[in-house]
């Protein structure tokens, strides 16, 4: 609980959730992870990943647009200008 920054009603709510859902199970005192909880953490692990990846990639993508639009900026003298906009060129 300390460990986890928790305080003691917020964990024993955790707690009542993960065991109403199936992911632990009470054990006397104790508390053990079920085979469908085991099964969760595998995947919310890969979930996780590829959401950071997918969110790096996304930051990415809008400092591209960003470089795009700065390119496409009208120079001094220069009358002419994209006509595209960041959501087109995101989209």
């Amino acid at each position: 609980m300390y460990f986890a920054n928790l305080s003691h009603l917020l964990l024993k709510r955790y707690l009542e959730d993960a065991l109403h859902v199936g992911f632990l199970r009470a054990v006397g005192e104790e508390f053990s992870v079920t085979s469908k909880g085991e099964a969760f953490l595998e995947r919310y692990q890969r979930f996780s990943g590829r959401y950071s990846r997918v969110e790096q990639d996304v930051v990415a993508l809008r400092c591209e647009a960003e470089e795009l639009e700065k390119l496409c900026r009208p120079r001094k003298g220069n009358g002419r200008n994209c006509r595209r906009s960041k959501l087109a060129m995101l989209g």
